[in-house]
């Protein structure tokens, strides 16, 4: 007859042992382990190509501008910082880094407009994608979209390169598109430095 003291001897070859689980703590301990090394492994990656990134645009700035002038400019009591956006405005150059350090002079800036990311349909990330005369597109002032202060230095960010560029062309409109168009944007870049050499 099946009672309690035999039920365990009779049903033992059909129990699953129900005393250790996969959520065991020795497992959940190696499973977080894995996880931490996981996570560490990307963090490093992100920060060595950071670094790689950004010391290569030193050198690049280096190539291409003068690093004393800035140096200089970065002195100036009139230089400008937005720290939202990582942004500083000097009397010759913007310089960005919000992702890895960027420098544009504003004699070379065509065209400016925002960008923004979106995932599931919201606004998660903002930008400003700025063109220069040789025909390359950068990115600058990136900063998330959430919070009034993130959106109020975004647009002032914005704002103030278009008052310190004012011949480049800004927004993504359709005039702006056709005139950065490959059929046309030798004849706007051209247009552009007449402009700037008038002044």
């Amino acid at each position: 007859a099946l009672n309690e003291s035999n039920f365990e001897t009779v049903f033992s070859a059909y129990l699953i042992n129900a005393k250790r689980t996969p959520n065991d703590g020795a497992q959940i301990f190696k499973d977080l382990g894995i996880i931490s090394l996981i996570c560490s492994v990307i963090f490093v990656i992100i920060y060595i190509v950071i670094i790689l990134k950004t010391k290569r645009n030193i050198r690049k700035v280096a190539e291409e501008y003068d690093l004393a002038q800035i140096s200089i400019e970065l002195s100036f009591p009139s230089k400008l910082e937005y720290q939202k956006t990582k942004t500083i405005f000097l009397d010759t150059y913007v310089i960005d880094y919000s992702t890895a350090l960027d420098v544009i002079r504003y004699e070379d800036i065509v065209w400016v407009y925002p960008n923004e990311h979106r995932i599931n349909g919201i606004k998660s990330a903002q930008q400003i994608v700025v063109v220069t005369k040789d025909k390359k597109r950068r990115v600058i002032a990136e900063t998330d979209a959430f919070g009034k202060e993130n959106k109020k230095q975004f647009e002032s960010t914005y704002n103030e390169l278009a008052k310190r560029r004012p011949n480049a062309l800004f927004g993504y409109t359709k005039e702006n598109i056709d005139a950065m168009s490959k059929k046309n944007i030798d004849e706007t870049i051209d247009k552009i430095t007449e402009k700037d050499l008038k002044e």
